[in-house]
């Protein structure tokens, strides 16, 4: 950000609503949000190529945006709850019910807060969601036939991803920290093609 003020970068990423975007707006140089229209069905397909986690938004808040004046961004859930998938279902299950059970309780007392609501979850994303998150899910009535078939998908990606991690240990990779991972991007890349499934990384 300090490098877009002084006008030594030509663009920077960042949420609309911090410190540094405010007083990007305020400097001389201005700020501009490049807008990613929700229609350009063709744009957000090449977008997602590179950052699969992105997924179209309406900002109504932050430096130069209003409610009055929106703009078409891309987002990101934040924050979002990680678990392994080796978590207790009973556990995950436990914490996810409670979340949206006393949803009410907590909304107002942080901001952004609001934004853990049940219902405006990315459910369809680029990580699975856990069974026990989705019991909880279904029983509040926050989960469908077509958000458990993309579920299932992503666990079924994440099966191909372990089996080609674990193939490439047994593959003797070099011991060099760029070139093990230069060979695992392409082991990964090959196992994805092969199972017919989105790489996530491309250039």
């Amino acid at each position: 950000w300090k490098g877009l003020i002084n006008n030594d970068v030509d663009a920077a990423f960042g949420t609309t609503i911090t410190g540094p975007a405010k007083e990007a707006e305020t400097s001389p140089r201005g700020l501009i949000w490049p807008p990613l229209p929700a229609k350009d069905k063709e744009g957000w397909a090449r977008m997602q190529k590179v950052g699969s986690f992105f997924f179209p938004q309406l900002a109504t808040c932050g430096a130069g945006i209003s409610p009055e004046k929106p703009v078409e961004l891309g987002n990101y859930p934040y924050p979002i709850f990680v678990a392994y998938a080796s978590q207790p279902a009973d556990q995950v299950y436990a914490v996810t019910k409670a979340m949206i059970v006393n949803y009410d309780a907590y909304k107002d007392s942080a901001p952004g807060a609001g934004g853990l609501a049940a219902g405006r979850q990315t459910k369809n994303w680029v990580v699975p969601v856990h069974p026990g998150a989705v019991k909880a899910l279904k029983e509040a009535g926050q989960w469908s036939d077509a958000q458990e078939a993309h579920n299932n998908k992503l666990i079924k990606r994440q099966e191909v991803l372990a089996a080609a991690w674990a193939d490439y240990g047994k593959s003797s990779p070099p011991s060099d920290d760029k070139a093990f991972l230069d060979g695992w991007m392409k082991a990964r890349a090959a196992a994805l093609a092969k199972a017919g499934m989105p790489n996530g990384f491309e250039e």
